[in-house]
């Protein structure tokens, strides 16, 4: 997004609240701002020059005030209901680093990396304390050859994660840590080698979580999640596309004491997989559904129902080959107490009937 449109899209909504009434300086080429409990709406826009910010709304300086020669900034909000936009076009490693607090808060961070960069580092954290209604939205567009984007919305009640790779590139990435009761993570990418880490753990509500990863030429992707869930009914979707190329799914996805709701589907050449889907207490349904071929390794798929009564599903629309090689094993699908229902290849236990 570009300097002039975000503008156009933040003037309206930050402008019209107070002034930043806090401390400001910089320490080690970070803008570091503190503000009070009144209500605060600020934009802060860096670039395109290298470590150059313009910040507006900064109490005693109508017009805005400008700095150079900057790392990052790190903005602390107070208990007020507070928004925060930052609008970044830059070609260098940059971070940006905003804490809430407790109050309500939106922050809305866009990144626009151009054309001809080559490798750059996007650090983005909103850290929070539990708020009753703090909104994070993420929206990256880069055109570099190798973009690493880490991102951690902290506690914030829902987030909208956005990231566009349209040219083709060498590598993306990309981390994230997220919370939120309503996540959404999408991510379109022309890369041939995708890394993506998903991990959080969820406040305890019914939670919502959504991600969408599609990587658009041949190539290989590495899906990693660690995600915890800590009560209520549940959802986890995760829908994955390489064309004509290979996913590798690897970490533990852990549901809470509800009937949660957790979906991997996959739709590449080829498969890898050493995820794991463990339920607990409730009538949990877990599936890992893979659309091209599923490759056995050395680490295997497992899913665990454990208590409840389960509906575990591990299905591959396009066969499994590796079956009998040296060092391969079958996945285990394990239903645990209660009265489970199965559709899945591998190893079975402890599941009382098929559907």
């Amino acid at each position: 997004m570009d300097t002039k449109r975000f503008i156009g899209l933040a003037g309206g909504i930050a402008l019209g609240g107070s002034v930043c009434q806090g401390a400001v300086g910089v320490v080690g080429g970070v803008l570091e701002v503190t503000t009070s409990d009144v209500d605060q709406s600020l934009i802060v826009l860096v670039g395109p020059t290298a470590g150059e910010v313009r910040v507006l709304g900064l109490a005693g300086f109508p017009g805005g005030a400008s700095y150079t020669g900057l790392t990052g900034i790190d903005f602390t909000t107070g208990l007020g209901d507070d928004t925060v936009i930052v609008g970044v076009t830059s070609d260098e490693d940059f971070d940006v680093r905003v804490h809430t607090r407790a109050g309500e808060a939106d922050v809305v961070v866009t990144w626009f990396i151009p054309p001809d960069s080559t490798d750059v580092m996007c650090g983005i954290d909103v850290l929070s304390a539990k708020g009753p209604d703090q909104y994070t939205r993420v929206e990256v567009e880069t055109h570099a050859d190798n973009t690493l984007i880490d991102i951690n919305t902290g506690n914030s009640t829902e987030v909208d994660i956005n990231v566009d790779a349209p040219d083709t590139a060498v590598s993306l990435d990309l981390a994230v840590v997220a919370r939120g009761a309503l996540t959404t993570v999408d991510v379109v990418a022309a890369a041939l080698f995708m890394d993506v880490a998903l991990g959080g753990g969820f406040r305890g509500t019914d939670d919502t979580a959504t991600y969408t990863l599609t990587q658009t030429i041949p190539g290989s992707m590495t899906v990693d999640a660690g995600m915890k869930f800590w009560g209520g009914d549940d959802d986890v979707t995760a829908t994955i596309s390489s064309t004509n190329g290979t996913v590798t799914l690897e970490g533990v996805i852990n549901a809470s004491g509800g009937d949660d709701s957790v979906t991997v589907d996959v739709d590449a050449s080829r498969t890898m997989s050493s995820l794991k889907l463990k339920g607990a207490g409730g009538a949990d349904e877990l599936t890992l559904l893979t659309r091209g071929e599923y490759k056995l390794s050395s680490d295997r798929t497992i899913i665990l129902g454990n208590s409840g009564d389960d509906t575990l599903m591990l299905r591959s629309l396009g066969g499994v080959t590796g079956t009998g090689e040296a060092g391969t094993r079958l996945p285990l699908t394990n239903g645990g107490p209660g009265i489970d229902l199965y559709d899945a290849f591998g190893a079975v236990s402890n599941c009382e009937s098929t559907f």
